[in-house]
């Protein structure tokens, strides 16, 4: 019973580190793959972590963004995640949904999910739709960190 505690355990791990910032998926699945966990296992609970912060981030986004702009010590932090947000505004208003998916697709430092959710929540998308395309679009990113975590070379 215990080793099943245990495993349980090493697995929450891996999705609570994927739901990180930052981390997200492009740290949590080769971490996972140097802790033991097969290809397709890193990948899932990797993926599942970081597709939760999604939803809340959208939903959530805004009024807390509101309140940190009414209280005047809480103001700086406020802004500057919105003027972080807006700078990468540019690519969605021109592609869309499409530039959502391929925003959190493409692996790269300050994008994922977190960035994407805010961005689609920001911008004031549809929410189904975004959360579709945020989702895709961390597919093809765990798909593309397992690759290179496997030593394939994308070109």
């Amino acid at each position: 019973m215990a080793a099943i505690w245990a495993e349980i355990y090493r697995e929450l791990a891996v999705i609570v580190l994927a739901a990180m910032p930052i981390i997200e998926l492009k740290g949590a699945i080769p971490i996972a793959m140097a802790k033991g966990y097969g290809i397709w296992p890193s990948f899932w609970l990797s993926f599942f972590g970081s597709s939760l912060p999604a939803v809340p981030i959208f939903l959530l986004l805004r009024p807390v963004l509101s309140y940190l702009k009414r209280k005047t010590f809480l103001q700086p932090l406020g802004i500057r995640v919105e003027r972080k947000i807006s700078n990468n505004r540019q690519n969605i208003d021109k592609y869309g949904l499409f530039g959502l998916f391929f925003f959190v697709a493409i692996p790269l430092p300050g994008t994922g999910v977190w960035t994407g959710s805010a961005l689609a929540a920001f911008l004031k998308l549809k929410f189904w739709p975004s959360v579709a395309a945020i989702i895709l679009g961390n597919f093809l990113a765990g798909i593309i960190i397992t690759l290179i975590t496997l030593g394939f070379i994308i070109i």
